[in-house]
């Protein structure tokens, strides 16, 4: 028997670095640049709204009492929010919640306690949770312990800053123990291949349920909303208040109502702790012998109906067979492999997320314009969901499914590469492009008069059409069949600047068409404009897709670490300080020409 402990630490590092989905790295990825990456670009979001929120407090003439309540609300966002992100980056690791097919007919034989599997299991889990709590809250808990603490001294800024962390990681473990906690329960109940085909569903519902209330959910950290008869029974539902009372519990509030959100914050949190420990331990005790006696989730004797639909549609549409079977093989992905369902799901969930906001500002009459009526901000919320879903789908075609089974696709790959290329961008228009415009149509035409509409859909055509050609301008690849390769994009700056531009151009997109839709001669020259743009990005596409010198990419590497200098007996730079000497004058040196 070997010992215990080296067994723990050599499963913890194991279970730690399976957080992130290795099969998606290339062969020279480096999973350290993109957990470097991803704790860069959680330490970036909290200086930035710690920047944004705290100074107002401190330069503030108002006195410290109201300034403490008046943080109430920023309070509730910061604990919203680290929920929401220890949540997100559970579903991520979805898969490694729980033990799989994997762990169970590797480790199971091997001579290794199912304790020391569950150990490791939780405390990889709880040091990647821990470590996300710690970057989404780093440089707020020192900002936010002055302001809510500043005016008791020393012992109390001492006293709010271990508040404020006892508060965030009592938060992140039942976030934890709720989302261990339900596939471990529908595991007991399921076969393993029943649970295989729910757990997908149960993933994306959870996915939907975090980020719905984390944009949609009432603003109640007030004084007057906290007590107010008719908001009882949200406080009673939404955690994040739960834990606001925890924290001001902790340090010192007297508040009735948040002295009983803090109450219901401990018994949810042990609540939580115990159902999922119960859970976890049924789970080893039980649904590892499942898996292994259970086979995996097998072919179908015969297609389901939706298939069977899509291909007869796609053969109806598509009159070459590369055209379909480019469109078939990416619908049955996304179909099957749960992973690409998620990452489209969280860009598409984003921007529904966001387009719901502005109607829901519509709504609430906080804008002059009716939601019944043509308004700028309905017009925004289309191109928001466009601006993100597009996008979206084309990232996931970056992930690979099944990389080791790529080989397929280069020994097919029979035809010149333009005809690829452009059933991938028929793919996308299927896909993506066309069921949003029919979505917004009908959406709008239930909402408000024809004229209007066919307006919209002639402006918002042209900009789908853009926006799919720059998207896949450039882009050499079968999707799903190219290894990816992180680390090369600079994230920590990319994904803010992007998500910056999509919503600015989103906004004032929507505001300017608006504007055009009032005056035929504002529409025909905002027309003319789109339709020169639309006809260039589509020229771009095709000139890159037929070029000769454009092959199909199947594998992503890093640069080399040793390049050919190319070495030539005439005379030459060749770049860099490395220059070439005609053979009279003693060949190759260093240096630049002439010194």
């Amino acid at each position: 028997m070997l010992d215990e402990r080296r067994q723990f630490r050599v499963l913890f590092r194991v279970f730690l670095s399976r957080a992130v989905e290795l099969d998606l790295l290339s062969p020279g990825g480096n999973v350290e640049n993109l957990a470097i990456q991803f704790v860069a670009l959680l330490l970036a979001f909290n200086f930035v709204v710690a920047y944004v929120m705290t100074p107002r407090y401190f330069t503030s003439p108002l006195p410290s009492a109201i300034l403490r309540v008046n943080a109430w609300s920023d309070e509730e966002f910061l604990v919203s929010t680290t929920i929401s992100v220890v949540g997100m980056f559970l579903i991520l690791a979805w898969d490694n919640l729980l033990p799989d097919i994997r762990d169970a007919l590797v480790l199971t034989v091997l001579p290794v306690r199912a304790r020391t599997i569950a150990f490791s299991k939780i405390t990889a889990i709880a040091c990647a949770v821990g470590i996300v709590v710690v970057c989404v809250n780093f440089f707020t808990s020192f900002c936010y312990a002055g302001i809510v603490g500043g005016d008791a001294g020393t012992f109390g800024v001492v006293r709010a800053f271990v508040s404020y962390w006892m508060t965030m990681a009592f938060a992140a473990v039942f976030m934890v123990a709720v989302l261990v906690g339900v596939p471990g329960v529908t595991a007991q109940f399921l076969s393993y291949r029943s649970f295989l085909r729910v757990s997908g569903v149960l993933e994306l519902m959870a996915f939907f349920a975090i980020l719905g209330v984390y944009f949609l959910k009432p603003q109640l950290a007030t004084v007057a909303a906290l007590h107010a008869p008719q908001n009882a029974s949200w406080l009673n539902l939404l955690p994040s208040y739960w834990f606001l009372g925890l924290f001001e519990r902790l340090n010192g509030s007297g508040d009735p109502v948040l002295v009983r959100l803090g109450s219901r914050a401990i018994e949810a949190m042990i609540c939580a702790l115990l159902a999922g420990g119960t859970v976890l331990a049924l789970v080893y005790l039980r649904t590892v012998k499942k898996i292994i006696e259970a086979p995996d989730i097998s072919r179908a004797a015969h297609l389901p109906l939706g298939s069977r639909i899509l291909i007869a549609l796609a053969t109806r549409i598509f009159r070459r067979p590369i055209d379909r079977a480019i469109l078939l093989f990416i619908s049955r992905t996304l179909a099957r492999s749960h992973r690409h369902r998620l990452l489209l799901a969280i860009y598409g969930g984003i921007g529904l997320a966001v387009a719901l906001a502005y109607a829901e500002s519509l709504v609430r009459g906080e804008w002059e314009q009716k939601w019944y009526q043509p308004n700028a901000l309905l017009l925004v919320a289309s191109f928001v969901i466009l601006f993100f879903v597009v996008p979206g789908m084309r990232i996931v075609f970056t992930f690979p499914h099944a990389l080791r089974s790529n080989w397929i696709f280069r020994v097919t790959a029979a035809q010149h590469p333009s005809r690829y290329f452009f059933a991938v961008r028929k793919a996308l228009y299927c896909l993506a492009v066309f069921p949003i415009l029919a979505i917004s149509g009908m959406l709008l035409f239930a909402l408000w008069p024809t004229r209007p509409v066919l307006l919209h859909m002639g402006v918002f055509l042209l900009v789908a059409i853009l926006a799919a050609e720059k998207l896949l301008h450039g882009f050499r690849k079968i999707p799903f069949t190219c290894s990816y390769l992180p680390g090369k994009a600079n994230l920590n700056f990319k994904l803010g600047a992007y998500a910056a531009v999509i919503l600015f151009a989103a906004h004032w997109g929507g505001f300017l068409e608006f504007w055009a839709i009032e005056k035929p001669s504002r529409y025909v020259a905002l027309v003319a404009i789109l339709l020169t743009l639309a006809v260039w990005a589509r020229f771009r596409f095709h000139e890159f897709a037929t070029a000769p010198q454009t092959p199909i990419q199947f594998e992503e590497r890093p640069p080399a670490d040793v390049y050919a200098l190319d070495l030539r007996l005439d005379g030459e730079l060749l770049g860099g300080d490395v220059y070439v000497e005609p053979k009279s004058r003693g060949g190759l040196r260093w240096g630049t020409p002439g010194r």
